[in-house]
């Protein structure tokens, strides 16, 4: 287990720049695709949670090549992959290796979507260790800063 490579989880909004970072992604390994309208009040009331897991799974690192990526209305186009369409908006589809493995028909919310998202790329969470270290630093310089402030109110 310890040999195995490390590689990050990409998020990609595709659009015509960067197509061929998305496509090479499609061919590489595992990609879940949102498909979404700006139109759609559906896809509207999604996209906060959306935007949400880009951002938590981009700090992750997987043994496989996992990619999240958002794909708006018009722009499927730039997607070389088979069954490409989406039916209705929003979708949530699946592919391994460029080929359709499955829709997701569950919940839209973080929970549902973060169990699906896991499930699919093998990942285990964990509660992970707070950074302390971090934390008191900020905390010693937000004391510095307010003396520096009383000190000069007092002359």
């Amino acid at each position: 287990m310890g040999n195995e490579k490390q590689s990050k989880i990409k998020t990609i909004k595709l659009n015509s720049k960067t197509k061929k970072k998305a496509n090479k992604a499609l061919k590489e390994g595992i990609v879940i695709v949102a498909y979404l309208a700006p139109w759609c009040g559906h896809c509207r009331d999604f996209k906060p949670t959306w935007n949400q897991l880009m951002k938590k799974y981009k700090k992750l690192t997987t043994t496989q090549p996992c990619s999240l990526m958002e794909i708006k209305d018009k722009n499927e186009r730039f997607l070389m992959a088979k069954e490409n369409q989406p039916s209705g908006f929003p979708t949530i589809r699946v592919f391994r290796k460029g080929e359709k493995m499955s829709d997701y028909e569950g919940a839209r919310d973080m929970e549902s979507m973060t169990n699906f998202i896991n499930s699919k790329f093998g990942l285990v969470m964990t509660g992970g260790k707070k950074n302390r270290r971090k934390t008191r630093k900020r905390k010693r310089k937000r004391r510095k800063r307010t003396r520096k402030k009383l000190f000069f109110g007092l002359f």
